[in-house]
């Protein structure tokens, strides 16, 4: 990865962080510059950055000139997660069923050996692990909506990354701020694991729950997170504070829990 991608990465995942946290408010500005000089960021990657997340619906392009950060709801995050759920347990499904091609198989075990080497050692996080860690996940999200040969899936999740928190490495950031950080990415690591011995035994309806409910912890994740990153949430209007006090809506109801 290039000395700018490295960095965009990086500005990427301090921006989510920020707005989730509240930290930006809906309607703060976001200006290159200032941005650059807070995060130690040239103004390339910035830039990159604000487009990628105005892509994720993160933020809005602002009349004048720059971007601002969008207002959201809860279910703007929960409701793109639970159909990356649906999306990516059908992928796993179909790739059980139609059965790892050699190539894609090799790939798929490279990068858990990857992902093995992220976790040795030290087990504190820092910039350049959780870059290789990001692009591992990234890689392996991927490989098994290419292993279903179902280009409308594909087609499907891509569009599904474009919302707001929906994308597989969307909660890294806020995972690794946390004591049992390691804990949860070690765990998520082994969930592919897990996916990847599914369908290469052929185990459809197994591999499709695994990669449901492995793309459903992101919530629960960033619940656990709330607290343990920021006591100081539960007088503070952010997604974070929302997405820790949400409660499960059942089947006939709904909630929606905008910013004040």
């Amino acid at each position: 990865m290039s000395r700018t991608s490295s960095q965009q990465l990086r500005v990427e995942i301090e921006l989510r962080d920020r707005i989730l946290t509240g930290a930006f408010a809906p309607g703060d500005r976001l200006a290159e510059i200032p941005i650059g000089e807070m995060l130690g960021a040239s103004r390339t990657p910035v830039r990159l950055a604000l487009t990628h997340l105005l892509q994720e619906g993160l933020v809005t392009k602002v009349p004048t000139g720059g971007f601002a950060v969008r207002e959201l709801a809860v279910s703007d995050i929960s409701d793109g997660i639970e159909v990356r759920s649906s999306l990516e347990g059908l992928a796993a499904r179909q790739a059980a069923e139609r059965g790892f091609t050699p190539d894609i198989a090799q790939q798929f075990e490279s990068l858990l050996e990857k992902g093995d080497k992220v976790f040795e050692g030290n087990r504190d996080f820092d910039s350049e692990r959780l870059d290789e860690y990001a692009r591992v996940n990234e890689r392996i999200h991927a490989l098994i909506v290419i292993a279903s040969r179902n280009s409308a899936l594909e087609r499907a999740l891509a569009l599904n990354d474009n919302l707001p928190f929906a994308a597989a490495n969307a909660f890294i950031a806020s995972q690794t701020s946390v004591p049992n950080a390691h804990g949860i990415l070690l765990f998520a690591h082994m969930q592919h694991r897990q996916i990847f011995e599914a369908i290469s035994r052929r185990e459809s309806v197994r591999a499709q729950e695994l990669a449901r409910q492995h793309a459903l912890n992101a919530i629960d994740n960033i619940r656990s997170a709330a607290l343990a990153m920021h006591p100081e949430l539960g007088s503070k209007p952010s997604l974070l504070a929302l997405l820790k006090n949400r409660k499960p809506v059942k089947a006939n109801e709904q909630q929606s829990s905008h910013w004040p």
